[in-house]
């Protein structure tokens, strides 16, 4: 075979490629036919110029760029995610009764709630959870965490009433004191603190309740309570119904005029100047709500052992309610009789006592802790 027709076999065969091996044959042909026969045409292929490119450096920008995408995807994915976290645990302060510091609104980590003595707060959570903050509180919300999901209230003084949402067993509902915390999946419960105990009561589900100086966690369930109290063991148990009286707090009075000296409560941990009063002869009034006790029962004492400077226990049966008693003898039980303290630190506790007889029982003590200076 000649060079020419292994051209022209070489030229066949790449014409039938391009012209398609599913063409019908005659056409084929035809199609081949008039290539072999024009001059030139099929003779010689023409194949363009190799083009030669100027060399260059990689550049670096595409990386640049893809990076900055990725950055900034991945800073919006965490602020999405910061936020669900935020919108999970962040409650909205739908509603205040009296004096409250804060004004309805969203509330944020580090808020703070306070409520007056004739106050009330509600926070409402995303998911139902509603909290009533109860009068004369102090509660607050942590900072965000971007590991931590769950609800967290920290109350400082006074108590709150909750009706928890099912919460799931990853992310409970926390609720700190000084003294204790409940662990909360999904319930109604009460929780409360002073300066000597935290107390939790259950309505419905259970709650687990951790003791802070013990090292075991107590299941409290529907109708049970629990306290925990840094002076002796934890306790806990049923119930009993509550009183239909309590006491609310102490208003310190002028003993020369029986009025009070301010009109808000005082507060456990207070530091009272004795120069800055308008006498050193004072008392304390315990504040009633509800059904007025049959009589309310004093305790005083000096933490450092000296004397008080009155009875150790003082019980009143007349309202109002002195912590020094009143002159009741003569017929003036709106009239306290002085007390005259010493600088130091004092604690001062009030039973009141419902009913008579086989019928009485106690309601809850109050105590407070007050250090007088000069």
């Amino acid at each position: 075979m000649n060079s020419d027709d292994h051209r022209d076999r070489l030229v066949d065969m790449l014409l039938r490629e391009l012209v398609g091996r599913e063409t019908p044959p005659d056409v084929l042909e035809k199609v081949l036919e008039a290539v072999r026969n024009e001059p030139g045409k099929a003779r010689s292929v023409h194949r363009p110029a190799p083009v030669s490119l100027p060399s260059a450096r990689p550049s670096l920008t595409p990386i640049f760029a893809i990076a900055a995408v990725l950055t900034l995807a991945a800073v919006c994915l965490g602020v999405m995610h910061f936020q669900k976290i935020a919108d999970r645990r962040t409650p909205t302060l739908s509603a205040t009764t009296g004096s409250v510091n804060l004004s309805p609104g969203k509330l944020h980590g580090g808020s703070r709630i306070k409520t007056g003595s004739d106050s009330t707060a509600t926070l409402d959570y995303p998911d139902g959870t509603q909290v009533i903050i109860e009068p004369l509180s102090s509660v607050s919300l942590p900072e965000l965490s971007l590991s931590d999901q769950s609800k967290v209230l920290d109350v400082t003084s006074g108590g709150l009433q909750a009706d928890v949402a099912a919460q799931g067993s990853r992310y409970p509902m926390t609720l700190n004191s000084e003294h204790a915390q409940a662990i909360v999946v999904g319930t109604r419960l009460s929780f409360s603190t002073s300066a000597t105990r935290t107390r939790l009561e259950v309505t419905e589900g259970e709650v687990r309740f951790a003791p802070k100086n013990e090292p075991r966690t107590i299941s409290v369930g529907t109708g049970e309570y629990a306290e925990a109290d840094p002076s002796r063991p934890s306790i806990s148990g049923p119930m009993i119904p509550k009183p239909p009286g309590t006491i609310t707090g102490f208003t310190l009075m002028n003993a020369d005029t029986d009025e009070p000296i301010s009109d808000e409560l005082i507060h456990s941990g207070q530091i009272i100047s004795l120069s800055s009063l308008p006498t050193k002869r004072i008392s304390l009034r315990a504040e009633l709500a509800g059904e007025t006790p049959f009589n309310v029962r004093f305790a005083a004492i000096r933490l450092d052992g000296k004397d008080v400077g009155i009875a150790k226990f003082v019980p009143q049966h007349y309202p109002p309610f002195f912590l020094a008693g009143d002159h009741s003898e003569s017929q003036r039980p709106a009239d306290c009789r002085p007390w005259i303290p010493q600088p130091g630190t004092y604690r001062i506790s009030a039973i009141p006592t419902f009913g008579r007889g086989n019928a009485q029982r106690s309601g809850e003590s109050v105590s407070i802790d007050l250090t007088f200076s000069d």
